[in-house]
């Protein structure tokens, strides 16, 4: 499967929930640099409030099934320079312009092995305990990972390997508590 297939996976898993915007152009605040997110999302149903990045990878070149997990973590550590950067594009719906100029509420990595992403299925590979690790970093900068859970037939956004949002149930206090999209500094 290549990232185009899995984009067009990622808009139909999460599309009826979140206005999709694909391609957005974000800014590092203090040098300038511009680049490019896959997705902003923003909650149809407005339970998560303010821009969503989603970064789509396709998981057998990205998620380290070829046993090189320096792919999975070169995933992470983009999405993490996404979470420090602000929106640089205008929106289709002008509703959303509001956010130009602001920095993304949370980002996810999308697709990543459900075992390295939610601790439900940790034997699944030999670096998972690592993966949890590095998104346990990650969640600190409001970074998650988006996966699917067999045992609730559920898609979920997972910050440190916990459930912060489903889209069946909706979000959980996890995720208000790890709301960093505000934190100016590494001191704040």
């Amino acid at each position: 499967m290549n990232e185009k297939a899995v984009s067009a996976k990622f808009v139909e898993q999460f599309g009826e929930r979140f206005d999709l915007y694909p391609e957005v152009w974000l800014r590092h605040p203090a040098y300038g640099s511009s680049f490019r997110i896959d997705f902003i999302g923003f909650d149809r149903k407005k339970e998560l409030i303010g821009p969503i990045g989603f970064e789509i990878k396709d998981p057998e070149r990205w998620s380290g099934a070829d046993g090189h997990f320096t792919n999975f973590t070169a995933a992470v550590k983009q999405c993490c320079d996404y979470s420090e950067m602000v929106i640089n594009s205008q929106f289709k719906e002008k509703e959303h312009d509001e956010f130009i100029g602001k920095r993304l509420r949370y980002v996810f990595l999308y697709q990543v092995k459900a075992a390295w992403a939610y601790g439900t299925r940790l034997d699944d590979h030999p670096c998972s305990n690592r993966a949890i690790g590095a998104l346990s970093i990650a969640g600190k900068y409001g970074v998650g990972a988006v996966c699917f859970d067999p045992n609730r037939d559920d898609w979920l956004l997972t910050l440190a390997g916990n459930s912060a949002f489903s889209l069946k149930k909706g979000v959980s206090a996890l995720l208000l508590k790890h709301n960093v999209s505000n934190r100016k500094g590494s001191a704040v």
